[in-house]
């Protein structure tokens, strides 16, 4: 389903985030307080402008604000020079070594 989506709001979990990036879909961060793992990603997400961090407290006006920046977030993505091949290099590895 994350393929039909035009944004992605996430607790910033690492399988979620990779999704979300390898597809290029802009993310609304809302970490959980103590999972420093989640505010590592958000940072990096916020950090490379492809999305922004939000809380409970400011959540409403951060989404207005997340909805408005989006084609600047899809944008931004042509710049990051992610290629997702992994699945690719895991395939070759396998079939090289049966």
């Amino acid at each position: 389903y994350i393929m039909d989506v035009d944004l992605f709001i996430t607790n910033g979990g690492y399988i979620a985030v990779t999704e979300a990036v390898c597809l290029n879909r802009p993310l609304l961060v809302c970490p959980i307080p103590s999972h420093s793992e989640q505010w590592t990603n958000a940072k990096q997400i916020e950090n490379s402008n492809i999305g922004m961090i939000s809380s409970g407290a400011n959540f409403n006006k951060k989404l207005n604000e997340f909805i408005i920046k989006k084609d600047l977030y899809l944008e931004n993505f042509s710049k990051l020079n992610i290629e997702p091949t992994g699945a690719e290099e895991a395939k070759k590895i396998i079939f090289d070594n049966c």
